[in-house]
């Protein structure tokens, strides 16, 4: 299996926003959520999160 590393901007929202408010920078972390552009002008893709966990 290859591992591959990139980044992609994550929208989070709600009580989530203030628990990831609480993690280090480069914290390790498993999200869940769906891929959706930015807005209907930008065609950036991003993960808005329905779950986030450290790991």
């Amino acid at each position: 299996m290859r591992q591959i590393v990139f980044d992609v901007p994550v929208v989070v929202m709600g009580e989530q926003a203030l628990t990831v408010a609480e993690f280090e920078i480069n914290s390790r972390v498993r999200l869940t959520g769906f891929l959706n552009k930015k807005n209907h002008m930008n065609q950036q893709l991003v993960l808005h999160s329905d779950q986030i966990e450290l790991i």
